[in-house]
């Protein structure tokens, strides 16, 4: 049934060949006892400390014998968390932004040098003051002489869009705040920057808009103030008081730092402990152990308290890299985040011995586990917030295994809460249920293969 008995069957053929010994029966030809003999080291009971204790230290001692492996799988964890805050920790920066105006008869080398603004419509060019301020805001601006110069340069994708400024902007600009709501359909429409945008990507075209609204705003406070009225003219009527949870202007990375922590400390105990398990039953390694004496229980918690020690040295790097050294949220209590984290990897280990044993090739075995975590990777609210998928989805994605945890995580994390309430006991209790739920699979499916009977 497998390659060591084929080897040993080959082995007694040519044996029995070299030494004139044809008459001997095959193998199979054996009579088949009345009785199966008991092995030599039946244990009395389940659970014996020399036997954990000795494949605890075979295990060690394996790890120990395996040092570059063994620094790859402490340092990815550091790797994949400095990685996720360099890519997502950054806003987009120098966008190319085209500019045409039509007030400025010589480009934008009339906004160099400018006299101080005297609220007037003969004073500087508003139009300068507005792009000065985009600059500020680190966006690239490119000058163009006509629209379809501008146009074409977003259609080919050399700009994110461009902006017009009408002929009479200054003027028409001063005009609407000095008569108000007696402006002209002209003042208002000469007083208005047209703006076109390239919006397929989403997260910059959004992030460009944002720091254009911004930038009205900013440049027409500092207009009202040289004009001598209340700056407070130039605002939205909605005003934004110091966030309740969290701060004023978030960053990407801090949404999705509780998904990123926990889809890696639930992917790297199953690509660590399926890999170790399986080695073992392709080489052959786990039959011996069973067969001298160890019992299942005993081998599943010494790999257990293996891969325990070696997440909790995980942690402490992945939590270094995002707290310390990047310098993310973090409100809540440190010991309840670490319990839920060492539930999650605890779920985890469960996961990878359900496909350690379900599956008989560790190729099989590593693409369900690759394909598990790019579904969890999906779900549970790394790319998008849980709250915008279908109300279906959403239902049976809250009881999912990592989904609730991720949101119990920022729970405690972002707004300090604990065990009173109901998003974090959520996480707890479900990540304890996949739990149990992997482990009971994992013993049916041993005991329908009769592993270790």
């Amino acid at each position: 049934s497998n390659l060591e008995q084929a080897f040993l069957q080959l082995s007694q053929r040519q044996h029995d060949q070299l030494h004139g010994c044809d008459d001997l029966q095959d193998p199979e030809d054996y009579p088949t006892p009345s009785q199966c003999p008991p092995p030599h080291l039946k244990p009395s009971r389940p659970w014996n400390i020399d036997r954990f204790l000795a494949q605890l230290m075979k295990n060690f001692m394996w790890n120990m014998r395996n040092i570059p492996m063994l620094l790859f799988v402490l340092m990815l964890p550091a790797f994949q968390a400095i990685l996720c805050n360099l890519i997502l920790g950054t806003e987009p920066h120098n966008m190319s932004l085209g500019v045409l105006s039509a007030e400025l008869p010589h480009g934008l080398s009339d906004c160099e040098d400018l006299p101080p603004y005297n609220c007037s419509a003969q004073g500087p060019p508003l139009s300068c003051s507005y792009l000065e301020v985009l600059r500020h805001k680190q966006l690239k601006l490119k000058e163009f002489s006509d629209l379809e110069s501008a146009r074409q340069s977003v259609v080919k994708g050399e700009s994110w869009g461009f902006l017009y400024f009408p002929e009479n902007y200054t003027r028409a600009l001063i005009e609407r705040i000095e008569v108000g709501q007696s402006a002209s359909d002209q003042v208002l429409d000469e007083s208005q920057v047209d703006v076109w945008l390239d919006m397929s990507n989403l997260w910059v075209s959004t992030m460009i808009k944002r720091d254009m609204i911004l930038g009205v705003v900013d440049y027409v406070k500092n207009l009202m103030i040289s004009c001598n009225y209340p700056p407070e003219l130039a605002d939205i009527p909605l005003k934004f008081e110091e966030p309740i949870y969290g701060i004023m202007i978030p960053k990407f990375v801090h949404f999705c730092a509780p998904g990123l922590i926990l889809t890696f400390c639930f992917y790297l105990p199953i690509m660590f402990t399926t890999g170790a398990i399986m080695m073992e039953k392709e080489a052959g390694l786990m039959e011996r152990s069973l067969i001298a004496g160890m019992t299942i229980l005993e081998v599943v918690v010494a790999h257990t308290v293996l891969q325990l020690l070696l997440v909790t040295a995980q942690n402490i790097v992945i939590f270094l890299s995002f707290y310390v050294l990047y310098y993310n949220p973090f409100y809540g209590s440190l010991s309840l985040i670490m319990a839920l984290v060492w539930l999650v990897e605890l779920m985890g280990i469960a996961y990878a011995f359900l496909l350690a044993v379900f599956f008989e090739s560790e190729k099989l075995a590593t693409y369900a586990g690759v394909g598990t975590i790019v579904l969890m990777f999906i779900i549970c609210g790394i790319v998008w917030p849980y709250q915008g998928m279908h109300w279906a989805v959403r239902a049976m994605v809250s009881y999912s295994p990592l989904q609730p945890a991720v949101e119990a995580y920022r729970a405690i994390a972002e707004r300090a809460w604990g065990l009173e309430n109901a998003i974090v006991r959520h996480g707890f209790c479900t990540t304890l249920a996949w739990t149990a739920i992997f482990s009971s699979a994992t013993y049916f499916s041993a005991k329908k293969k009769k592993l270790g009977a």
